[in-house]
């Protein structure tokens, strides 16, 4: 059975549409269920996620703090509790690559980079999986389409692929995690990005 945290987001839809035929998901756990997360399931995965999309000094405080909590603090404690209970947990984590190269929106950044470092220290179990996919840009994600900046444009017709990924493509390497990956790709950051902080 596959635990979703974020399941409404674009890219738990893209993995549901993916899973389909297998039956096989534990419907509508949203980021404020992180505090008790069911601990007897094989699978899960975690793709809640706030952005406010604003500089640090035009935030509220209680925006600072849900963006730490749910981007960061929030997947680390439910990640610790299933950990600590389930010997055969399998986790993957979607993170950034704002947090390895930075974002104009630095409270996101560094609570990813936060998490990302949690995903690369955790030791885990012999049976436990515990893998953070980490994407760049990705066109059609709900954090994307709500953008009004320009910067976006300039980036994408930059870009080496010439487009940013989809959630689908994202989608497809959280199954391979999963489900067909091999238990020693653990505690690692598998950057999708598709070249674009290359020289």
């Amino acid at each position: 059975m596959l635990v979703m945290f974020g399941y409404g987001s674009k890219i738990a839809e893209a993995v549901r549409r993916r899973l389909d035929c297998r039956g096989e998901i534990l419907e509508n756990f949203r980021a404020a269920l992180m505090d008790d997360p069911p601990l007897d399931s094989e699978r899960y995965l975690f793709c809640a996620g706030v952005l406010v999309g604003r500089p640090i000094t035009e935030m509220y405080s209680d925006q600072v703090l849900s963006m730490l909590d749910v981007n960061f603090a929030s997947v680390v404690r439910a990640c610790e509790m299933i950990l600590n209970a389930n010997s055969k947990a399998r986790i993957c984590v979607v993170g950034s690559e704002s947090g390895v190269y930075g974002s104009f929106d630095r409270v996101y950044a560094g609570s990813k980079a936060a998490l990302h470092n949690y995903i690369e220290t955790r030791r885990v179990a012999v049976e436990q999986q515990l893998v953070c996919i980490s994407p760049s840009i990705v066109s059609d994600a709900g954090m994307t389409l709500r953008r009004t900046d320009t910067l976006l444009a300039e980036r994408e017709a930059e870009h080496p692929k010439g487009r940013f990924m989809t959630c689908e493509e994202v989608a497809r390497e959280i199954v391979h995690v999963l489900y067909g990956s091999s238990l020693f790709l653990t505690n690692t950051i598998i950057h999708l990005h598709g070249g674009e902080f290359t020289r």
